[in-house]
C-alpha cells in the first residue's frame, strides 16, 4: 500500500507499508533511491528543500533528498501514524496519540515547543498559526513561535474535518456543509 506521494524538484517521494521509503525521477519513473525503514510508516512523506520528512510509528525522520540517508530521527514516545506532519518556516508540526502537538526544528529535529493537544488530525500552518482539530471536534489554533493557544472554535454540529487554508479563509467540512472562518 502506497501513500500519497510528495513531489518536489523533479523527484517523487513515496512511503509504503510497512517500512519503505522510495524516490523516483518524475520525468522517467526511474527509481532514484529506496530505503527499508526500521519502523512502520503508514503516512505520506513531506518534501522540503532540506530533505524528506517521514513520519514513522514512533518518530519523525528527515532523510536526504539525494540518496535517502538518515539525517536525523526524533522519537516522540507516541504513535504519530495518525497525523501527517505539516512543515513551514523551518519547523515541523506533528501530533501524537499521547495528546501532544510538537514543533520540531527541520534542521535538527530538536523540540521547539510541545503543548497538550488531544487530536490526531494533520495540522495546517498559515499566517503565524498552527490549526488542528482535536478529538472532541474543536478547531484549535496555536502560535507557531511559542505554541501559545490563540483560540478554540466549537462547531454547533460534529464531526469537523481537518482544516484547509486558502484565500485568507480557514475552511472545514461539517455535516454536508463547508464552514469558512476568517483567520483571526
Amino acid at each position: 500500500m502506497f501513500n500519497r506521494p510528495a513531489v518536489d524538484d523533479g523527484i517523487v517521494f513515496v512511503t509504503a507499508w510497512p517500512q519503505q521509503a522510495t524516490a523516483y525521477r518524475a520525468d522517467t519513473g526511474e527509481q532514484h533511491w529506496h530505503r527499508e525503514l526500521e519502523e512502520m510508516t503508514v503516512l505520506p512523506p513531506v518534501a522540503t528543500d532540506e530533505g524528506v520528512v517521514i513520519p514513522t510509528r514512533e518518530s519523525v525522520q528527515l532523510r536526504a533528498r539525494s540518496d535517502g540517508a538518515l539525517l536525523w530521527e526524533r522519537n516522540l514516545d507516541g504513535n504519530v501514524t495518525d497525523s501527517t506532519p505539516a512543515v513551514a518556516d523551518g519547523t515541523i508540526f506533528v501530533a501524537d496519540e499521547r495528546e501532544s502537538l510538537y514543533a520540531l526544528s527541520l534542521a535538527t529535529g530538536e523540540t521547539r515547543w510541545t503543548v497538550p493537544f488531544d487530536g490526531k488530525t494533520t495540522p495546517v500552518v498559515a499566517d503565524g498559526r498552527v490549526y488542528a482539530v482535536d478529538s472532541l471536534w474543536a478547531l484549535e489554533a496555536f502560535d507557531v513561535a511559542t505554541g501559545e493557544k490563540q483560540f478554540e472554535y466549537h462547531p454547533s454540529e460534529v464531526p469537523l474535518s481537518p482544516p484547509m487554508v486558502g484565500d485568507g479563509m480557514l475552511y472545514l467540512a461539517n455535516r454536508g456543509r463547508v464552514l469558512a472562518l476568517e483567520e483571526a
